[in-house]
């Protein structure tokens, strides 16, 4: 089933959902840290130069009047310097609207972002926002975008964006997994075949049958269809749940006991270590792993320029440069995101 952030294991972890109650009583007694619409025209004229696919989205939320959809926050005028941890924690984007076992009022039921690290200091209250980093700017507000648009719309990519979404899903991770156990071609295959399938399960239609997802079966960077087929039918019987949706631990277990010898010991922690532990943002690529907006996101990132270790290596080592343009640019200017922002 389709996650939320608050379902990742590394989230979970952090035991975010009891923080939440504390961050929201926060902004509750503290509501002028809420950016007031009549502010939201600085964020939208924010003028971006470069032509990135991160950049583009911006533009094309501010021009479309979409920044309304998100909650912008700005401790700058706070006198105390005890916000809660949640509130300033760069690697998450909390949707309010996601929050289990509390009540999030209507204000708050939306991506928050956290604003007061890229903005300068002003004199008065009321003169414009004056940000300092506008780049990161576009970056906050394409996450949260994504996060929003995954949670409320079935299919938030159209098909041909979810076919290189896993592709490049499989491809990286495979490889990163084919670096560490010098896998051949054959293993190789099984292990991309294996994510391949988790993927399709998290980016693609919830209504679609988990056990042998129809985007999978159109991967065609996997080969054949009768050796999908094969796999899956093996795989399906290491999944805990019955309706068949995959976990990474199933992915693991499907690995270790389907999988090459050498794998019996594999785990999801080898996993998110492979693909973590040279990043400055090891965090979020943890988070990534599991969870669809975030990885758009990185592969959104190093499209426009941003150096990730081992989503740039990979892409340059297997070529994939024109693949992962395909995908930024045809996210960035379709119109499919715009669309479901709707809050």
């Amino acid at each position: 089933m389709r996650p939320t952030l608050f379902d990742i294991p590394y989230v979970m972890a952090r035991d975010v959902s009891r923080h939440l109650t504390e961050a929201l009583t926060f902004i509750l007694k503290n509501q002028f840290v809420v950016l007031p619409d009549s502010k939201l025209k600085d964020v939208e004229s924010q003028r971006i130069f470069s032509n990135t696919p991160v950049s583009r989205i911006f533009r094309n939320l501010a021009s479309a009047g979409k920044l309304n959809q998100f909650l912008f926050l700005d401790y700058s005028d706070l006198k105390t310097t005890s916000i809660p941890e949640l509130l300033i924690t760069d690697d998450l984007c909390i949707d309010g609207s996601a929050a289990s076992g509390i009540q999030v009022p209507a204000f708050a039921q939306k991506c928050w972002i956290n604003l007061t690290p890229i903005l300068g200091k002003r004199d008065s209250y009321n003169v414009p926002l004056f940000f300092t980093d506008v780049s990161r700017l576009a970056q906050l507000v394409t996450r949260a975008a994504l996060v929003q648009a995954y949670k409320d719309k079935d299919l938030w990519l159209t098909i041909n964006q979810s076919l290189l979404f896993i592709e490049l899903y499989a491809t990286i991770i495979g490889q990163s997994i084919t670096n560490m156990y010098a896998l051949n071609p054959d293993e190789r295959r099984f292990v991309m075949t294996v994510l391949a399938a988790y993927a399709a399960q998290r980016a693609g239609s919830q209504t679609t049958d988990p056990k042998m997802p129809p985007l999978l079966m159109r991967c065609a960077f996997l080969g054949s269809g009768v050796d999908v087929r094969t796999i899956m039918d093996d795989a399906m019987k290491y999944v805990k749940d019955p309706s068949g949706w995959m976990t990474l631990a199933d992915v693991a277990t499907i690995i270790q006991n389907i999988g090459p010898s050498r794998m019996k010991g594999y785990s999801p922690q080898m996993l998110y270590r492979s693909i973590s532990i040279s990043s400055i943002d090891s965090s979020t690529m943890i988070i990534a792993a599991d969870y669809p907006p975030y990885w758009l996101y990185q592969l959104l990132n190093v499209a426009s320029g941003y150096k990730n270790p081992v989503i740039s290596g990979i892409v340059k080592t297997l070529n994939l440069k024109n693949k992962l343009m395909t995908l930024a640019d045809d996210v960035a200017d379709n119109a499919n995101l715009l669309s479901a922002l709707t809050r």
